[in-house]
């Protein structure tokens, strides 16, 4: 299938989300019991080992995983309510568009015929043109006329029935990213803990260039270091810290003392973060891995890079059901 090619759509494409809905929703209902039990081993994780910030996202991304079949229930809820509408809206919907678009014919014939009063110069042919303007320009009204009185009504109720299930959509969608991202950037920043801890001598280095050393010299020695953690996870504020002492070298000696400053802020947030990570890396990443894993099927499906091959074929199969979209314009 092309689903599973190497230009293949990503899950998150706009086209697939209606039949990975199905798809998700089927795997929740076959797989409660599991869901609940990774679920609760979650639960178990000790979020106070993290910095207060992840700690946060790492309660806040378990909330909404838990949160995500509720979601997903009511968006089914939304699509079905509009699916049980369409008998009495389409064939309402279908006679109103024609009407319409007898009367866009209509205007665009009268436009037509004043083109052509304006291209003559024989006044019986403009005479005749102006006559059948007149007798066109009565037809728009008369289809009008013809719109069934409860169709604003009718199509006021699919309107809202449609939005309901877009703002349904939205926040499933949300809910589901925003904690499966949450969940892989901290998975990552505790995989990276041996990484960042190689910082520390590079770091310590820059003492000397900074404390006393040329500032041409010093600054960029302080940009490779910057560039060294451009390539590691969590360590963001460090790099801004850094960034800042350069800034201040830059600007001559007299704000050398500003930039020991940061650096020594840089030195002390970069000790906290190695302390509270190796700390929590053991204790945390392989329960939080197997969770963020237990999920690839469900809230992750649309972070993932490709479907599986299961997911593909069942996306194609539901693809190849005929899906009435004309009921949308």
């Amino acid at each position: 299938t092309h689903l599973t090619s190497d230009t293949s759509p990503p899950p998150v494409n706009p086209k697939l989300q209606a039949c990975l809905e199905d798809y998700v929703d089927t795997a929740y209902s076959e797989s409660s019991e599991a869901f609940a039990q990774s679920l609760a081993q979650a639960r178990q994780i000790d979020a106070g080992l993290l910095e207060p910030e992840l700690a946060a996202k790492l309660e806040e991304s378990i909330t909404m995983v838990e949160n995500s079949p509720l979601l997903l229930a009511e968006l089914v809820a939304a699509k079905a309510a509009i699916a049980d509408y369409v008998p009495e809206y389409k064939p309402v919907q279908g006679e109103v568009r024609k009407l319409e678009a007898g009367m866009r014919r209509v205007q665009a014939i009268i436009l037509q015929r004043e083109d052509d009063i304006k291209l003559t110069k024989d006044e019986a042919k403009i005479t005749d043109l102006n006559a059948r303007i007149e007798q066109l320009k009565s037809e728009p009204a008369d289809l009008q006329q013809r719109i069934p009185d409860d169709w604003e009504s009718i199509a006021t109720q699919f309107k809202t029935l449609n939005s309901d299930m877009i703002k349904a959509r939205r926040s499933y969608q949300n809910n589901v990213d925003t904690a499966y991202m949450q969940l892989a950037e901290i998975e990552a920043i505790l995989a990276g803990t041996e990484n960042a801890a190689s910082l520390a001598e590079p770091l310590q280095a820059l003492a000397g260039p900074i404390e006393s050393g040329e500032i041409e010299a010093s600054m960029e020695e302080i940009k490779e270091v910057e560039s060294m953690i451009s390539s590691m996870t969590g360590l963001s504020k460090v790099k801004s810290l850094l960034s800042k002492s350069r800034r201040a070298l830059k600007k001559g000696e007299d704000k050398r003392p500003q930039a020991i400053e940061h650096y020594q802020q840089a030195l002390a947030l970069y000790a906290d973060n190695i302390a509270w990570r190796e700390a929590a890396q053991p204790a945390i990443l392989p329960a939080l891995t197997a969770f963020k894993t237990s999920l690839d099927e469900t809230v992750g499906i649309r972070s993932q890079k490709k479907l599986t091959l299961g997911q593909a074929k069942y996306v194609a199969r539901c693809q190849s059901t005929h899906k009435d979209i004309s009921i949308y314009f």
